[in-house]
């Protein structure tokens, strides 16, 4: 029971830091909507590629963390490193 209510706060705690990170990653494309809005040049032809702009980034940034930070098969550096120390051939046995 407790594996299962660890698993679950884990997951959501990893959908949450995605959540958040592509909301981050669209805000530039909030910002030159709303200067464009300051100044009346909010039209269809740039809402339409703004859209556009904070979708594509926040799925390749939730893509991109999510393939990073919560990837299953990650190795610890000093870990390979020690793997291949040992495979390597020693000197007795040639």
């Amino acid at each position: 029971m407790s594996a299962t209510r660890t698993s679950f706060w884990r997951d959501s705690r990893n959908i949450y830091v995605l959540y958040m990170v592509a909301g981050v990653a669209a805000v530039p494309a909030g910002l030159i909507y709303a200067l464009l809005a300051a100044k009346n040049l909010d039209r269809w032809w740039t809402t339409c590629p703004l859209l556009a702009l904070g979708l594509i980034s926040a799925l390749l940034v939730w893509s991109y963390c999510e393939r990073h930070w919560f990837s299953a098969q990650k190795q610890p550096f000093l870990r390979a490193v020690f793997n291949v120390h040992r495979a390597s051939p020693s000197k007795n046995s040639l």
